[in-house]
């Protein structure tokens, strides 16, 4: 058997530049691996390595994520089959195909063969041996293979500490037969811990270093569905420089999701394997074992460094990054001096340039993150207003192509009451969306304040809680803790809503809702029922959701958001002559952009033409008895205002 040693060649580059990428697509990988398959039908050796890849496009089919991060023992493993292509001689020949005995692999210790790291066997009469190369002998040290394969399990001292925080109702991560489990029943990689519910349960878990961020992950989604009823004992590495410490256990941490019970020193003898004849586990301390990141500055500029990166909302950071990429890609392209610092030609020639596919109000945006990318790399940024060139290309662009700001139409009360008609509320998911709109319209909220980004993106601190509606007699008070202008805590605000008792009464909407989703008080105040599961709402759902229903009441979609709700309040709150500065705080508003959103009806907007028609028929009238006088005529002012 033979496969063209070009196309070995191929796959052996492809596993290198993947083996170093932090995410990857998983199609790629499904490709990947496929060609892997492809030629371990002559390099046999390749097959002992494909299992991580297996497992990755498992847990990302099981999880529908399109893009993933590449875990270190797919890293690894695609470097060692890069090593193993790269020596296919294009040739594959089976020796022998005799059932192997028990013995057939048996190598005498102490025998010339024995080796410390690698292989050995007896083979056709002749002892042989394999040592590995000592690079990859130390990777193979470090490696992070499943539970099922990596069966360690704490020590009795150990456990004897986590016992008295029990009982437990599962041990979260064993291996098949449960050899290694504390806990009379286990999940095993068969029943993934990643497809179970958590809710409810006291779990104890000893989870695979590779999947730290999956398994927590799925634990904090379900602690902030029944936060009341769910705990879990993690026993995990202390990694401070590390992904999964920065993003996710000291952010939990800070929300008291997590509490730290007890940090073990390096070197302690903390695992072993359910016979006994394991020691120590690798890769427990500070950064892989690496007693340099335990220095105290290295843990504070990591710190440091983890605070940088939350300083700024996510949305800024998306804007500055888009930014950012389309200015480099230009000056790449078409710049004729450095990147950064940018001269005033090259600044305005990016501007000419994205104006044929942006409106002027984006260039703005587009400057904040070029502004942002000379700050990093400390160099002065001369504002536009300085650059003359720079400005007049500006001012000449806005002339040419307008910046107007085409805003969505308000949804009034009116316009509600039409889609209630046309709802069916035999279904719990439309009174949640009923309840929402009516909430959103009469508190005057963004869609952030009642609905989420993504089902696994639920933030305590940004979207309402049941526990944030409080009903008293007929008045419903909502507390929001987080807001587009309450970004750090710094206050709460309080709004009301009063009780009609007709369709459109908040108050009757409100305990129907929460009546047909019943949830924990922390869990989000908008739950979603989808494929038999309840889920947060979500934007998408909420917009989709919302144009169904403008489109059946006969209007266009496209005119209509999750912000017309917003404006709609406020434009109803307009027409009833309702004093700008309660408007203002309902909304909380901190400039005077409320404005924007004052779409008077016709009949208000008549109102100062006739007020002057009235004025103009009395100064008429006043000027007709005036001109009978015989005297003379008397002088305007006397006539009055």
């Amino acid at each position: 058997m033979s496969v063209e040693e070009s196309r070995v060649q191929k796959v052996a580059l492809a596993c290198r530049e993947m083996a170093v990428l932090e995410t990857v697509r998983v199609k790629e990988v499904q490709r990947l691996v496929g060609q892997l398959m492809f030629c371990a039908r002559v390099v046999y050796r390749a097959k002992m390595f494909l299992r991580s890849g297996y497992d990755f496009i498992g847990r990302a089919g099981k999880m529908r994520r399109f893009y993933d991060t590449v875990p270190r023992d797919l890293s690894r493993d695609l470097m060692w089959l890069a090593k193993i292509l790269e020596e296919y001689n294009g040739q594959a020949v089976v020796l022998n195909r005799r059932p192997v005995v028990r013995d057939f692999f048996a190598v005498d210790a102490a025998g010339e063969e024995a080796v410390d790291g690698g292989m050995g066997g007896f083979f056709g009469g002749r002892w042989f041996a394999v040592k590995w190369e000592e690079d990859l002998l130390r990777g193979w040290s470090r490696r992070e293979a499943p539970r099922d394969l990596d069966d360690w399990m704490v020590k009795d001292w150990l456990w004897d500490k986590i016992r008295p925080l029990g009982p437990f109702a599962v041990d979260a991560c064993c291996d098949e037969v449960g050899a290694n489990s504390r806990c009379f029943l286990w999940w095993s990689k068969e029943d993934s811990c990643l497809m179970k519910q958590w809710r409810g349960l006291n779990v104890y878990c000893n989870p695979p270093f590779s999947l730290l961020w999956e398994i927590l992950t799925h634990f904090l989604r379900e602690k902030r569905a029944a936060p009341n009823t769910t705990s879990a004992v993690f026993v995990l590495p202390f990694w401070p420089t590390e992904r999964v410490w920065l993003e996710l256990v000291v952010p939990a941490i800070e929300a008291g999701l997590f509490v730290i019970l007890e940090y073990i020193p390096v070197d302690t003898d903390v695992f072993t394997s359910p016979n006994g004849v394991r020691g120590l586990r690798k890769d427990c301390g500070p950064m892989r074992g690496n007693a340099e990141y335990a220095k105290p500055k290295e843990w504070l500029r990591a710190r440091w460094n983890f605070i940088l990166s939350v300083a700024d909302a996510d949305n800024t950071k998306k804007n500055h990054t888009t930014g950012q990429r389309a200015f480099v890609r230009f000056m790449l392209a078409f710049g004729e001096g450095p990147v950064v610092p940018v001269s005033d030609e090259d600044l305005a020639m990016f501007y000419v340039f994205q104006s044929q596919t942006c409106k002027v109000s984006t260039l703005k945006s587009y400057t904040a993150g070029v502004r942002r990318l000379h700050l990093e790399a400390k160099f002065e940024w001369v504002p536009v207003s300085h650059r003359f060139q720079v400005a007049q290309t500006m001012r000449g662009l806005k002339r040419l192509l307008g910046d107007e700001v085409k805003q969505k139409l308000a949804i009034t009360l009116f316009i509600l009451a039409r889609m209630y008609q046309v709802m069916d509320f035999n279904d719990c998911n439309m009174v949640t969306l009923w309840t929402a709109m009516l909430t959103a319209l009469l508190c005057l909220l963004r869609k952030d304040n009642v609905c989420v980004g993504k089902v696994d993106a639920f933030n305590v601190r940004r979207v309402l809680r049941r526990k944030d509606f409080e009903m008293r007699n007929e008045t419903v008070w909502v507390t929001l803790v987080f807001s587009k202008v309450i970004q750090f805590e710094e206050r709460t605000h309080r709004v009301a809503m009063r009780a009609t008792g007709g369709m459109l009464c908040p108050r009757r909407a409100l305990a129907k809702c929460f009546e047909l989703t019943p949830a924990e008080p922390e869990s989000p105040a908008f739950l979603w029922k989808s494929r038999g599961r309840t889920v947060p709402m979500t934007h998408g759902v909420f917009v989709g959701e919302v144009k169904k229903l403008i489109r059946r009441i006969g209007l266009d979609p496209s005119q209509y958001s999750g912000h017309s709700f917003r404006r709609g309040g406020a434009t109803v709150a307009f027409n009833l002559g309702v004093d700008h500065l309660l408007i203002k705080l309902q909304g909380d508003w901190v400039s005077n952009a409320y404005q924007r959103y004052e779409q008077l009806t016709e009949a208000r907007r008549l109102e100062l033409p006739k007020r002057l028609a009235a004025r103009m028929k009395q100064v008429e009238c006043k000027w007709k008895c005036i001109g009978k006088h015989k005297s003379g005529r008397k002088p305007l002012r006397h006539l009055g205002s």
